[in-house]
């Protein structure tokens, strides 16, 4: 049995704790040590396994394996228990899920998608895992790539592929450039980047790995730049640069606010706000960009969010018929919004700024309070 419990994994009745967890509840334990970790892809219903210094490289059109062996502490003696992914990518065709050989065909699997990853899934790449767009077959390795790293602690490092333009930049965190024309790994730093959260992808290098897949970049060189100084070298593989990356880019309060994402919705009969859960989120870290545009589109069809970042407050429509259920209920979540705003300006004595945001007309304001916005139409 595998179940997911907040930033926890249930396996066998067992509640395995995140590995970064610096307290344990008396019904949690903790990975002691990984005794293998290999990986597959799926090609055709079949298991391709992945080189041993590879493995961290997926792709998000295509699905793979993953097989985690740990022992595990318990309360006066080590077991080893056994982990089985399967994870699929944003823009892979979903397959059928074979088993490696020696795996029980009944052994229960923890079926992941792209952009929503438990931590624990990190942890067993061990500070390795990047994912790039496309197919391994069709990669350009001498073409510019852009990466945007998440995560809170160095244990949940992870880098997404994003398109190589300047709109993909967002000011309160990093990104990893490759310039394959210059021969340079460039680490880029938003204006509003935490500096603890830089000392940590300085630890994981992750460009190391990606010298270990690509033997053409191996003797690339390595800089650091910063929102605003950036070199010809960055300049160059984004294409026309635009410096209205982030609206917040001079509010330091920014760097400190984990924005706030709820749902609003009238399903029983009730009005009811829920706080939308960020998986990787850690007690007293700053997530910067927690949320996805996902959130937004995979709701009901009239969908209401309401989007708090501490100066400014946005409230989402998607509205697909306007009818006495939908006005009624936009009437309900205008309410709320104005409420909310009422209460937070009294509390935190600052000026907020309130705006209404229509579905497939989100300004790029909006858009940038993502760690990725694709356009729909």
């Amino acid at each position: 049995m595998i179940e997911t419990n907040d930033t926890n994994l249930i396996v066998e009745f067992i509640k395995i704790a995140r590995p970064s967890s610096t307290h344990l509840n008396e019904d949690e334990y903790k990975i002691k040590k990984t005794n293998s970790f290999n990986c597959w892809k799926i090609d055709s219903g079949k298991l391709i396994k992945v080189q041993s210094e590879h493995v961290g490289i997926i792709f998000d059109e295509e699905c793979y394996i993953v097989q985690w062996r740990f022992d595990l502490q318990l309360d006066n003696h080590v077991a080893e228990k056994m982990l089985i992914y399967y994870w699929s990518g944003q823009n892979a065709v979903k397959a059928s899920c074979p088993l490696p050989p020696d795996v029980d065909k009944d052994f229960p699997v923890d079926r992941l998608t792209q952009w929503s990853e438990i931590p624990l899934f990190f942890h067993g790449f061990q500070r390795k895992c990047i994912m790039l767009n496309g197919k391994e077959s069709d990669f350009n390795g001498v073409k510019p790539h852009l990466f945007i790293i998440r995560g809170e602690h160095p244990d949940d490092i992870h880098l997404y592929e994003v398109p190589c333009e300047t709109p993909s930049l967002r000011s309160r965190t990093s990104f990893l450039l490759v310039n394959p024309r210059m021969s340079v790994f460039i680490y880029w730093h938003g204006y509003s980047a935490i500096e603890e959260y830089k000392d940590y992808i300085k630890a994981c290098a992750p460009h190391n790995l990606l010298k270990t897949w690509q033997k053409d970049w191996i003797n690339f060189s390595i800089s650091e730049c910063w929102e605003g100084q950036e070199p010809k070298a960055f300049k160059d593989a984004l294409g026309p640069f635009l410096y209205d990356i982030n609206s917040a880019v001079n509010m330091e309060i920014h760097r400190h606010w984990t924005p706030k994402l709820y749902y609003l919705n009238n399903v029983c009969g009730d009005f009811t706000s829920t706080e939308v859960e960020y998986p990787l989120k850690l007690p007293n870290k700053v997530s910067p960009y927690p949320f996805l545009q996902s959130h937004l589109y995979t709701a009901l069809k009239s969908a209401f969010f309401l989007l708090d970042n501490y100066y400014d407050i946005w409230l989402w429509e998607n509205i697909s018929q306007l009818n006495d259920d939908s006005q009624t209920m936009q009437k309900m979540s205008r309410d709320f919004l104005n409420n909310y705003h009422k209460e937070k300006t009294q509390k935190c004595n600052i000026d907020i700024k309130v705006s209404i945001v229509e579905a497939y007309k989100e300004p790029q304001e909006f858009k940038q309070l993502f760690p990725q916005w694709r356009d729909r139409h």
